[in-house]
Formats: structure tokens, sequence, C-alpha cells
């Protein structure tokens, strides 16, 4: 868990509380630190953090609820009771058994039953008509195999792409024996049939959409948010060719392969958004990523090809190279980013490119359009202002800055930061002081903080 996160977890819970949030001392990050030595910095700001908020929550009765803990190791930065009578208490739910600690009780609910498990096949799978004996058995077959909810609709989405009821069945249940006969883990086997989402027509287009789209829109913290569908077109239709575009019939546009993607249950739809709907769907991307299969070689090849380098061995090394590559090559299709008015005339109706471009900047490591068209920009700074709020607009900027501040290296560069620093400064300062806020004491006090640490 990153400091970012966790304080932004801690805010939560202050919220729901109704809670005055404490102040806490940001680790200060220098850019000579070693890893091992802003690891400790964090560790050790995570811990004060951590003790303001046993203390704030102290003789308070109340219940915190941990939902699809994946991760033992962030339970422990959650549990504020910091006494033996303490009337705090974590409910987690997990499918992990046992390491929460000697005193953790567990209530054990089991998995669906074959009937609630069926049910939920067949609603996934958008079929009304009453199932025949034979489906019956097939139906039971397949969610015993499956086990996961997760598991059980993605199973559903893909009933509901074929036409022959009865054959869809058989050839499913055929695909699960096989696909979860020689695996050792749950999570392997999910991989496994996530894979067989893409054995039709255009499955590898839609393959290297999905991957696209989980690597890219979602941060190194796992954090998934829902992204406009105009956001997420830019990525796609840089990928597609023009073989893809024939076979999925997106010669008008490439929405249809979020829908397409959406229906198969890989991805979340709220309107006009989408994020990845199962932290499973982002593991089986990163799997992707990091192996030597053909699909892998294939991929970097398509995206050496759109970056425009002719072998996909030169211009992509390895997964991270290839991460950099895929945000570098969304930040191409904002042509007019650096144009002065430019941030005037977006639209964006809730907000994702001022909360979330500057990530992508990062990501694709072009720290001088960061500096210059974005951090610089009083328009850009306005909407996110109005996106974010004050105080909110006021920490995205500082983080911004700091991680501007650890990518530079040479002696040009640090004096880019400087300047950016300097100038951005000014226009934060002279924004707080347009807009009469009763939160200005604390924009203040941020700003204060933040240079305190920098120079100290």
């Amino acid at each position: 868990m990153t400091y970012a996160i966790y304080i932004e977890y801690l805010e939560s819970i202050c919220n729901q509380l109704g809670l005055e949030l404490p102040t806490f001392n940001e680790p200060i990050i220098l850019a000579a630190d070693s890893h091992s030595i802003r690891n400790r910095k964090v560790q050790i700001a995570m811990e004060d953090a951590k003790a303001s908020m046993c203390r704030l929550l102290s003789n308070r009765h109340f219940l915190i609820v941990l939902d699809d803990v994946w991760n033992r190791s962030a339970v422990p930065w959650l549990n504020f009771s910091n006494r033996l009578g303490s009337h705090l208490r974590l409910l987690l739910s997990t499918r992990l058994r046992g390491g929460f600690g000697e005193n953790a009780k567990t209530i054990d609910i089991g998995t669906l039953s074959l009937q609630e498990a069926t049910t939920l096949l067949i609603r996934e799978s958008g079929q009304d008509a009453a199932l025949t004996s034979d489906e019956e058995m097939l139906a039971a077959e397949i969610v015993t195999k499956c086990s996961l909810p997760v598991a059980i609709c993605i199973a559903g989405r893909m009933l509901a792409s074929s036409c022959n009821r009865q054959e869809a069945f058989q050839k499913l249940a055929s695909e699960m024996s096989e696909a979860f006969a020689h695996q050792i883990d749950s999570q392997s086997s999910m991989f496994d049939l996530t894979d067989r989402c893409f054995a039709g027509p255009a499955g590898e287009a839609l393959k290297v959409s999905f991957v696209a789209f989980s690597v890219v829109f979602t941060t190194n913290e796992g954090k998934r948010t829902f992204v406009p569908g105009a956001v997420a077109m830019k990525l796609i239709d840089a990928l597609m060719l023009p073989e893809d575009r024939r076979e999925i019939g997106c010669a008008k546009g490439t929405f249809v392969v979020l829908q397409q993607l959406s229906d198969m249950g890989l991805l979340e739809r709220q309107g006009n958004t989408f994020k990845v709907r199962h932290d499973t769907g982002q593991e089986y991307s990163k799997q992707i990523m990091k192996n030597k299969t053909d699909l892998a070689t294939l991929f970097k090849k398509r995206v050496g090809q759109v970056a425009g380098r002719s072998q996909a061995s030169k211009s992509v090394k390895n997964a991270v190279n290839l991460i950099s590559m895929l945000h570098l090559i969304l930040i191409k299709q904002f042509p007019d980013i650096s144009v002065e008015n430019y941030w005037e005339t977006v639209v964006d109706d809730i907000g994702y490119l001022f909360v979330r471009l500057p990530w992508h900047v990062i990501c694709a490591s072009q720290s001088h359009l960061l500096a210059r068209s974005i951090l610089c920009s009083p328009l850009f700074l306005s909407r996110r202002i109005e996106v974010m709020g004050m105080l909110g607009c006021i920490k995205a900027h500082l983080h911004d800055i700091e991680v501007l501040d650890q990518m530079a290296r040479e002696e040009k560069e640090k004096k880019i930061v400087q300047s950016t620093i300097d100038d951005s400064f000014e226009m934060i300062s002279d924004s707080i002081k347009e807009r009469a806020s009763p939160d200005n004491g604390r924009a203040y006090t941020m700003l204060a903080q933040h240079f305190q640490h920098r120079f100290r």
C-alpha cells in the first residue's frame, strides 16, 4: 500500500464518521534517496498517520468493513485498536484463509449453493426460457467447476454470445473441464477461463484492447476508476488495425469494442464510462504483459507498429517499457495539449482528464509536457479546481510536483522543475486569494508544509 492510497482510506473513514481529518506529515523524499531509504520514510510516515488515527478514534464505537481483501498486509494499517478495551471492530470479506492474527474470528459462509450458482449463471447469460434436464445437468457441471461468483459471471457471459443454447452449454462444460483439470489454484483457472473469452471472432483484437485498457487505466496501486468512453476510444483507435475493424465491425468507431468487452463481463459500464470489472481482469492483464507468450510478442509488435517503430524487439524491451509506450500512445491522441487555450474547450463530463492526465503523462515519461503545458497552465488549474475542489487540487498538484522532481536527473531538468514549482505555486496562491472559501486556511497550510519539507 502506498502512502497516497493510505491517506485516501483515512480521509474516507473520517468523512463517513463526520470527523475532521488530522494533519499528517508527508514523507520527505529526496532525489538522492535510495529505494530502501524511500521505503523506510514512507513506512514511518504511515505509522505516524496510523497513530494519529488511533488517538482520534479512541473511545469511539465503530465498525470498519473491508470488502474483498486480496492482500493480508493491508489489514493491520486499518486496525486502529491501540488498547485491549477498544470498541473498534474490523469485518473482512475475503477468500484468504487464516493469517489475520491470533484473535481473528472466522465465519465461513461457504460457497454459493448449486441453485444460487445456477441462477447466477442463467441470469448472466440472459436466458429467459426454462432449462431442459440436459441443460440443467450441464449448468450444474459448469458452476461446480467455476465455484467463484466472478468465474460464474464470466461463464454466463460466454453463454450469452451463442445462438444455439444446447450447443453452447455442451461446449462450455467441455471447456470448463479442460480449463480446470490441470490448474493448481483458482487464480490460474480464472486466467484460463478469461483467456477463453477471446476464442471467438476478432478475439485477438478484443484481447489487445482489454489488456491495453487494463494497464493504462489502472494505477500502480491497483486503483480502478471509471474512464469516459471518449478517452478510452482514443487508445483503442490507435491500436486497431484495419483487419480488426473489419472483424469487429467498428469501421465508424471503436465504442463497439468497449460495448463488447462490457457484454463479456470484463468491463463494468456506467453510462458512457467504463472500468475493469474485477481485480482478476487486472491480474490477468499483468500476466499477459509479463509472460513471453505468442500474444505478448504480438502485442509488443502491434504497439511497436503504432509507435512508428519497425521492430518490436527494439521498441519494446520489457513490460515496463511497453506500459510507458501505451501511455505515450494515449497522450499523443491529445495533440493540442500545448496550445494555450486548449483546456478552455475540453469537454469532460466527469473530469477524468483533469484528475488523471498528469498521471498518464508521468507514466509516459513526458516530464517536459507535464511541466510546460499542464502544471503551469492557468486554465488547467482552474478546471482542475472545479472538478476536485481547492484542497483536492492542491493535494494532487503537490503529488505531481514530487513525481516530477523525482524524474529530474540532469541539471537542466532540475531547473525546469524549479521553474515549474515557482510558476505553478504562484498560480495556486492567486487562485486561493480569488476564491473566498473556508478551506483557504488549510490550503495555505498545505503549501507551507510542502515548502517547509522541501527546503529543510
